[in-house]
């Protein structure tokens, strides 16, 4: 399973996810600016695949570095239960491990309140490893 189905079906059927933002809500970047909030966006943003070898065979193992996860509300409460409930539901089983795929969150950032918008945004930022 690619990494976008990955986390768009683990995000999407995370009952604690749901609850917050409607699946419809759950997106790949495109036009996403006039969405009712809350909505999340996921994209990878660097890809790096590795190759592992021995004498015998050479392995492929799928490296995102650079993983992010966006969640936009209308007020930093909103955006922080949101963001909670994405870390649970990546964590979810085995410890970040989903279909293949190992989730590391590197990073979470709260971007500045934007005034002019009346928006809040919370950016994940996760490293990932898959077969």
């Amino acid at each position: 399973m690619a990494i976008e189905e990955t986390i768009y079906s683990v995000l999407s059927a995370a009952a604690g996810v749901t609850a917050l933002v409607p699946v419809s809500r759950i997106k790949p970047p495109g036009d996403w600016q006039y969405m009712t909030r809350p909505y999340i966006i996921y994209r990878p943003i660097t890809f790096n695949p590795t190759h592992i070898h021995n004498s015998v065979t050479v392995n492929l193992i799928n490296h995102y570095p650079n993983l992010q996860i966006n969640i936009v509300a209308d007020s930093y409460s909103s955006a922080r239960a949101v963001a909670d409930a994405v870390t649970a539901a990546i964590r979810g089983t085995a410890n970040g491990l989903q279909s293949g795929w190992q989730f590391f969150l590197r990073n979470e950032l709260p971007l500045e309140w934007d005034g002019d918008r009346k928006i809040m945004e919370i950016a994940q930022d996760y490293e990932v490893f898959g077969a």
